[in-house]
């Protein structure tokens, strides 16, 4: 018998964006709300590549983006925040 996989969840996740790159105070943090990650791992790196590539890959790599907060089974999308 096959292992069942595991359920997808709903992460909201919250970056911080590299000190290089963030000029303007209060724009410095990038939200990012996914329902397609079964863990908060892989939420925060499809974050931080999403980040990244809207940011016009200005930034030197992803993990340049760090996380601020990772909140499971959150009913806030990104643009009811921003």
């Amino acid at each position: 018998m096959t292992p069942k996989p595991k359920p997808k969840k709903e992460y909201l996740v919250v970056l911080m964006y590299p000190d290089y790159i963030a000029s303007n105070y209060g724009e410095d943090t990038f939200v990012f709300h996914t329902t397609d990650h079964h863990t908060s791992t892989a939420a925060i790196v499809a974050a931080q590549i999403r980040a990244h590539i809207s940011n016009g890959r200005r930034s030197n790599s992803p993990l340049d983006f760090a996380c601020v907060a990772c909140i499971s089974g959150s009913a806030l999308k990104a643009e009811e925040i921003s």
